[in-house]
């Protein structure tokens, strides 16, 4: 409370500018005669942001829907603009709003109530009461209006067929909250899936490639959001008339009363379930009560939803929801249309037209301003480089080891073998819900075929059944259960670098009082799916790739990671074809082909399913109370076939340095090793270690100094060890900072700082919140992986005990890993040419 209360109040930014030129932005010029660059970390991060479409959208459809408020401006800072903010400006802001008069404070969790109000009250108690406004005034219905804008794409990449295209429609107010819950419910019913009603007309008539509707609330005025991609600007109108057309015969014949259903009980479960993975439910309920606190609304209000959702189950039979389409969307004078266009040369006028700029204000400066910016820059680098003094160190709150449990949380699932089965079953409290994971071993197919696999996951539960059409399984899977779906994923022992176990996992969550309807949805999806539906495919082949696309702009670290794996190891391979660059290749592929050979396709589809979905193959995973039975039950679901064992066929790929161009004005940038390959393996000190080199090393060199948004080491049990980052400005840079990573290392086992902050946080780092689901997958993904309770505990007493004699014996380590020059970068074209010799082959998207 005391950190919180003083970051929010206190911050230090009111009294150093630097943190503002650091954190925001400032003027970057090594000397006279140097270029002058922009340079800041949330500068960066929001140019990043602006590289995707998606923000381009919703930015401009916000500006087009709320022009007379603060919705029509971007709050993280349009990157063209930032750099017009004052220090001065940024400080009058926070005196102004951040003071407890404008404060609303939020308590989760087992407290001594007393103490903790005592503790606020002396933080608070200096203020007096001000009357602050931070009204927003209610946008006024404004005429439909179309906005045309630009997207960035790649000098390779075709336009035709590439515009994205939104409508927009506001439905009313945080208040309406019936209202709001049947938008979300509509928006499923429209289009959750491509069979959906104005998904399939859309589709059908070739008006675009994917369709999606979504609800945006928790704002003062929502409002619903039908969003087409990769169509063509000439067909707006016609696409404006489609969506008129089916939703005027949806209001006049009505919606159909199945899927309607369907789509109010997947919400209801979904809202029940309160699983928010990795997230605090505290954390996630504060968020929920700000949707309405924040304009004055009852806080609680949205924090229990039964009575909405009982009050719309009456509804449904009364022309309720045929009626809200109506009023929302046909006859509803609030919206508007967003019309983003690809460019090829976006991304090259944006840095000219920067560079234009301060190329004007470099040689609109005086000498002497000249000489100040330079004093700036000098000053702030040794800002930079000064570390904080003891006293100010000391101001923190400490956790002391001996707060810190001996031994970790027990996360383990009992086994046995059933029908020559593998089983898992996770009997905890799971609130009388059941989770299934049935985990189906793809060992024995080649690199392509499992390409093949991750998609005909992405197709399992879309494409309809011998008994149900596409729509009709989506309606029985969202009426019955709360969620069936297909994954790809990757499992081996961690000392296993060129053996995996590749898995096609089905995942399934159903009340107790159901898992009948789930057993038989099962069957029909693992054993009669469907595949002659050709159009229905390749529709789905297209959204695949094209969320590859989107995937590959926006969370480029995390495919630069995939593929380093895929040079070390096995299973690092075999993920990189299931879910990295080589899958998006890979599917870029088999739409062009599609046309002359998709039954072909589809038939190598069904083949891979009768292939993989056999008892043989197959371990279950249950987790829940009073399922001792079902697991039984899925297996005498799947037929036996006589297989010989399969061998693993999959290798790594081998050490390569590698950049992948984007259209993005950042980069990300990754470098790595396997230890056990370099004689090392995992332990505790290396954990502690990568906490230290991330949160001291290249939090302060690659996000402070170079910019980037994001930045860290990571070490993992498989034995993979990169150095990444995220939304980067100088990838050359970063790379040249993760070589200097064991320098860094000796330097602090030489010095006297304490290690217990960076051995908690390691603590943290490796014992994260689980939901029931959570725990249960965990269970089953440790049993997997050959990783043991006895193999946490070793982790947990190593980390404890980690002193520096230990940690400097992975100096070494680091300088090998960096020695194997292991290297992916995803940028933007000039970010990978900075890069020069560090990269042997560039990639095209």
């Amino acid at each position: 409370i005391d950190v919180y209360m003083d970051a929010v109040l206190h911050p230090a930014i009111l009294k150093e500018p630097n943190i503002f030129r650091q954190e925001g932005w400032h003027y970057e010029l090594e000397n006279e005669e140097s270029e002058l660059k922009y340079n800041g970390v949330v500068f960066n991060e929001m140019k990043g942001a602006f590289s995707s479409v998606d923000r381009t959208l919703l930015g401009q459809m916000c500006a087009a829907l709320f022009p007379d408020n603060c919705y029509a401006v971007e709050s993280g800072g349009d990157p063209s603009f930032i750099p017009d903010l004052t220090y001065e400006q940024f400080v009058d802001c926070h005196k102004k709003y951040y003071h407890p008069s404008n404060a609303r404070i939020f308590l989760d969790g087992k407290m001594d109530l007393g103490a903790v109000l005592a503790q606020l009250d002396s933080f608070l108690r200096p203020y007096d009461r001000l009357e602050i406004d931070t009204d927003i005034p209610m946008q006024q219905a404004v005429s439909y209006r179309e906005i045309h804008d630009e997207y960035e794409i790649s000098e390779t990449e075709d336009p035709a067929g590439k515009t994205q295209v939104a409508f927009g429609y506001v439905t009313g107010t945080y208040e309406e909250k019936e209202k709001n819950i049947a938008c979300s419910i509509l928006c499923d019913v429209l289009c959750g899936s491509n069979e959906a009603p104005l998904s399939k007309a859309i589709l059908d008539s070739g008006l675009g490639e994917d369709v999606s509707c979504m609800m945006y609330d928790g704002m003062q005025q929502n409002f619903l959001n039908i969003t087409i991609r990769n169509t063509d600007p000439e067909k707006l109108p016609a696409l404006r008339d489609t969506i008129r057309g089916v939703l005027s015969e949806l209001s006049e014949k009505g919606i159909d009363k199945e899927q309607l259903l369907a789509a109010f009980n997947r919400l209801e479960f979904q809202v029940h379930e309160r699983d928010y993975g990795s997230y605090p439910r505290g954390l996630i309920y504060g968020m929920i009560v700000n949707e309405t606190w924040l304009y004055g609304g009852r806080p609680e209000q949205n924090l229990n939803n039964d009575e909405a959702f009982s009050a719309l189950r009456e509804k449904m039979d009364a022309g309720y929801f045929e009626s809200l389409l109506r009023n929302l969307i046909l006859d509803n004078p609030h919206c508007a249309a967003v019309c983003a266009v690809p460019s090829k040369t976006l991304g090259e006028e944006r840095r000219r037209r920067e560079a234009e700029k301060l190329a004007g204000v470099k040689a609109g400066w005086t000498k002497e301003q000249l000489e100040e910016v330079l004093r700036m820059n000098r000053t702030f680098r040794e800002w930079q480089n000064r570390e904080d003094t003891q006293a100010q160190l000391d101001t923190l709150p400490k956790l002391a080891l001996s707060d810190i449990a001996e031994k970790p949380e027990k996360i383990e699932a009992a086994s046995h073998t059933e029908q020559g089965v593998t089983v898992l079953q996770c009997p905890i409290n799971t609130n009388g819900i059941l989770y299934y994971d049935l985990y189906f071993s793809a060992v024995g197919l080649s690199l392509e075929e499992l390409s093949l696999a991750a998609f005909l996951s992405d197709v399992l539960c879309y494409i309809g059944t011998e008994t149900y059409s596409s729509l009709q399984l989506q309606n029985e899977i969202k009426t019955h259960l709360g969620n069936l779906s297909v994954s790809p994923e990757v499992y081996s022992p961690a000392h296993a670098t060129d053996t995996c176990v590749p898995c096609l996992t089905l995942n399934c969550s159903v009340l107790a009082s159901k898992k009948q309807e789930a057993f038989r949805l099962i069957s029909e999806v693992l054993l009669h799916s469907d595949f002659t539906n050709e159009t229905l495919i390749r529709n789905l082949l297209r959204q695949s790739k094209l969320e590859a696309e989107q995937k590959l702009t926006m969370a480029g670290h995390s495919y630069a990671m995939t593929r380093i794996f895929a040079y070390l190891t096995s299973a690092g391979a075999a993920g990189e074809y299931m879910n990295g660059f080589e899958s998006y290749l890979w599917m870029k592929e088999q739409e062009k082909l599609f046309d002359t050979a998709g039954k072909a396709f589809c038939g190598r589809l069904e083949a891979l399913c009768k292939k993989l979905f056999t008892r043989e193959r197959l371990t279950v995973s249950v987790t829940g109370e009073g399922a001792e039975t079902d697991a039984a039950e899925l297996i005498a679901l799947l037929p036996s076939v006589s297989e010989q064992k399969p061998e693993n066929m999959i290798h790594p790929l081998g050490v390569r340095q590698e950049g992948i161009t984007i259209p993005a004005a950042v980069s990300f940038a990754a470098e790595g090793a396997n230890l056990y390959q370099l004689g090392a393996s995992y332990t505790g000190s290396m954990c502690v270690a990568a906490q230290i080199l991330s949160l001291s090393y290249l939090w302060n060199q690659v996000r402070v100094k170079g910019g980037a948004y994001g930045v860290g080491y990571i070490v993992r049990a498989s034995g993979n060890a990169v150095f990444y980052s995220y939304r980067d400005p100088n990838a050359a840079g970063s790379l040249d900072c993760y070589e200097q990573a064991a320098e860094y290392l000796s330097e602090f086992c030489a010095g006297d700082e304490d290690l217990t902050k960076f051995i908690i946080g390691t603590v943290a780092y490796t014992e994260p919140l689980y939901t029931p689901r959570t725990a249960g997958k965990q269970a089953a993904v440790r049993y997997l992986n050959g990783h043991t309770y006895a193999d946490d505990c070793r982790l947990r007493t190593e980390i404890l005990h980690t002193d520096k004699q230990e940690l400097g014996k992975l100096c070494e380590v680091l300088r090998a890993v960096s020695a194997q020059k292991a290297i992916c970068v995803v940028g933007g074209k000039d970010k990978l040419e900075a890069c020069g010799s560090k990269l042997s082959t560039v990639l095209s998207m």
